[in-house]
């Protein structure tokens, strides 16, 4: 018998079988198939249990002779082992397709035993497969017909459903002939560029942990990692065109987390980061056109936590920010024209927080930010023509609130403000409201 390459199974589907058995039988020469790879091999001479061809751990495959009566319309098998301690019998009605047919045996022993059994069933299994009459050259010998079958004999193994399956539901066959085979005849099983990679990750650490993944066009990626860690921990993913690249990480750390994206057009990148730490986290991503970037980051810290994004024309930015720190929290973004730029901040802090914002035409801004405070809040936002800014702000406070926006005409500039009912009055809570319009906006 052949020897498989390092790595090669040998298993073939049904439509495959059929072509073995056809080469076998009618002398094919197919040039994929090498018949070698199937033993012949005497099935009715021993019960399985005790034959020495057969394997207990994996199928077996074997050419094999089928002797029956010889009939007019159909022939009966004698399926007896020569041992005189079973029979094969067949489970279910034969599956038939325009190749052949396909039987489903198992293995039955004598038992005389105190219940009256004759038969005890054992866990072999064979699927036998034969070809139809109209294709196959039977051979009659002494009023009997002598035909070539093949046989695949299981130890263990329960088949659902015996129906014949064709080799493109396999999907790991090559279409290169339409058999399914290789060019050594046996199915190799490899990944291809379109398959769908998943990553599955959790590693509790003490050490650095590292995940990278390289993938090209038209590859779908995803990380999903629980890393609970001493030391630093580094996720990097880099991706071409068409690249859907999804990180979700949960990593409380006592070190610096560090997140770093880089990824080129139509590239969807979303980062998913809960990363409670005491030293500085910082999140920095850098995209190019047409590139959704969205960023939720919920990062209570004891230092100084500062979110970069830079992007260019035609970049959705979205940084949704829950922080609250001892110290200053700063928010900085700088966009181009056709920007859409939303920041949803709540940053309940001790100091003061600033958060600055500038954009130039054509760029929609909003802030929403309920940030109660013991500290002075400073809202600022400068822009030009053609700019809609939206600021909606809730603030209880202690302290004075200014909220101050600058405008040229053609901006569209709304505030509003809820205060609790505490409050009795502005005056009474010296709250300074300050807005300076330019000619031609409205309230």
């Amino acid at each position: 018998m052949a020897e498989l390459p390092l790595g090669c199974k040998f298993a073939p589907s049904d439509t495959e079988i059929f072509i073995y058995l056809d080469n076998k039988v009618n002398g094919h020469k197919h040039p994929n198939v090498k018949l070698d790879l199937v033993k012949e091999l005497d099935i009715y001479e021993s019960c399985p249990q005790d034959h020495q061809g057969l394997s207990k751990e994996e199928c077996t495959y074997i050419f094999a002779t089928r002797v029956g009566k010889y009939q007019t319309a159909s022939h009966h098998s004698n399926r007896k082992t020569r041992d005189g301690k079973g029979s094969w019998k067949i489970n279910r009605s034969s599956v038939k397709s325009t190749q052949g047919t396909k039987k489903l045996l198992t293995y039955y022993l004598k038992s005389e035993n105190s219940s009256g059994e004759k038969e005890k069933r054992t866990d072999w299994h064979m699927l036998e497969y034969a070809l139809e009459p109209a294709n196959a050259e039977v051979k009659v010998n002494e009023g009997k017909v002598n035909e070539t079958v093949l046989c695949q004999i299981t130890k263990g193994k329960r088949y659902k459903n015996t129906e014949v399956t064709d080799a493109k539901q396999d999907g790991d066959s090559s279409p290169e002939d339409g058999t399914g085979l290789d060019k050594s005849g046996v199915k190799l099983m490899m990944n291809k560029s379109s398959q769908e990679n998943q990553q599955n990750t959790a590693a509790l650490a003490n050490e650095e942990i590292i995940l990278i993944d390289f993938f090209s066009g038209g590859v779908e990626n995803q990380q999903n990692a629980a890393a609970p860690a001493s030391e630093g921990t580094v996720f990097t993913d880099l991706g071409s065109d068409g690249v859907e690249n999804q990180q979700n990480t949960a990593a409380p750390a006592n070190k610096e987390i560090v997140f770093t994206d880089s990824g080129s057009d139509g590239v969807e990148n979303q980062q998913n980061t809960a990363a409670p730490a005491n030293k500085e986290i910082v999140l920095t991503d850098f995209f190019s056109d047409s590139v959704e970037n969205q960023q939720n980051t919920a990062a209570p810290a004891n230092e100084e936590t500062v979110f970069n994004d830079l992007g260019l024309d035609g970049v959705e930015n979205q940084q949704n920010t829950a922080a609250p720190a001892n110290e200053n929290i700063v928010f900085t973004d700088f966009f181009s024209s056709g920007v859409e730029n939303q920041q949803n901040t709540a940053a309940p802090a001790n100091e003061e927080t600033v958060f600055n914002d500038l954009g130039l035409d054509g760029v929609e801004n909003q802030q929403n930010t309920a940030a109660p405070a013991n500290e002075d809040i400073v809202l600022t936002d400068m822009g030009s023509d053609g700019i809609e800014n939206q600021q909606n702000t809730a603030a209880p406070a202690n302290e004075d609130i200014v909220l101050t926006d600058l405008g040229s005409d053609g901006v569209e500039s709304s505030q509003g403000h809820d205060l609790p009912k505490n409050t009795t009055s502005a005056a009474e809570n010296d709250v300074d409201l300050s807005l300076r319009l330019c000619t031609g906006s409205q309230n």
